[in-house]
């Protein structure tokens, strides 16, 4: 910008005022006007505060939901791969069973399937998690 001046906004007003023009000011409506200015800075100091602290606990929350996320893939993937894997063992039994004609064997497939089917992934995920979040330590 060579060569060109910069304006102020004050500049560009008392240009258009006229020359002659006494403006009255008396000293408490000076203190108030800076009275006012500094309450709202004050204010816009505080609610820049109040934002970065929310944003903080949203970047906090974001946080543990990504990390909740992983957590509930990675237990549902491998127990439903599990079962699926129990599930498969026990129609290859059933199979078996059937084939050979062992009724024994049959049983026990379906029995150990049942077993399988009946219980709830969700809710053993579930009782894992209210334990980790109880804060009780886990052993290996």
């Amino acid at each position: 910008m060579a060569g060109k001046k910069v304006v102020s906004v004050v500049e560009v007003v008392a240009k258009k005022l006229p020359k002659n023009m006494p403006i009255k000011v008396t000293p408490v409506d000076a203190v108030s006007a800076i009275s006012d200015l500094l309450s709202a800075y004050k204010e816009n100091e505080i609610t820049k505060r109040e934002i970065a602290a929310i944003n903080a606990k949203k970047e906090i929350m974001i946080t543990d939901i990504k990390e909740r996320y992983k957590f509930y893939r990675f237990v549902f993937e491998n127990v439903f791969d599990e079962r699926r894997q129990h599930m498969d063992k026990c129609f290859e039994i059933i199979d078996k069973g059937i084939s050979d004609n062992n009724e024994n064997l049959v049983s026990m497939g379906l029995e150990n399937l049942s077993k399988v089917v009946s219980s709830s992934p969700i809710a053993e995920a579930m009782a894992l998690k209210n334990y980790i979040e109880s804060g009780n330590k886990i052993e290996l």
